[in-house]
């Protein structure tokens, strides 16, 4: 999340285009899977819940953890918590107003020191991932 800030800020000081908005989905770098549910819908496994350390605490406090079927809804999205854990949610559904190929949405992932392009899966298929990274089957 703070490197999105990053990104936004350090565009905007060159005076590249800047996006309407960023969307982070996860800022755990335990994401175990993601799974295409639909043409508008991701779901992702974490290994742990996204409150382990304390940087993912930043923008959500340990002290009020969201329930299973705590629905967050924001511009162009709505997250739906399915499973949760002592370090709170484990597996969030995302379900986008728009198909995940609309053009209005470009998918990275944070890679090691840079972001890198994401394709989502197809429908119905589950991508394993290893530290945040994409993993061959």
């Amino acid at each position: 999340m703070l490197m999105s800030v990053y990104v936004m800020l350090r565009r905007a000081s060159l005076g590249d285009v800047l996006p309407d908005s960023i969307r982070v989905l996860s800022m755990a770098n335990a994401v175990d899977e993601v799974t295409r549910d639909d043409p508008r819908t991701l779901t992702l496994r974490l290994r742990h819940g996204l409150h382990r350390r304390p940087i993912d605490c930043l923008l959500h406090s340990r002290r009020y953890p969201r329930p299973v079927g705590d629905v967050v809804r924001l511009e162009g999205f709505e997250a739906t918590v399915l499973e949760v854990d002592l370090d709170g949610s484990t597996r969030i559904r995302f379900q986008f107003d728009d198909p995940l190929e609309h053009s209005r949405f470009r998918w990275v992932i944070w890679e090691g020191a840079r972001y890198e392009s994401f394709v989502p899966p197809p429908v119905g298929e589950t991508l394993s991932m290893r530290g945040g990274v994409p993993t061959e089957p």
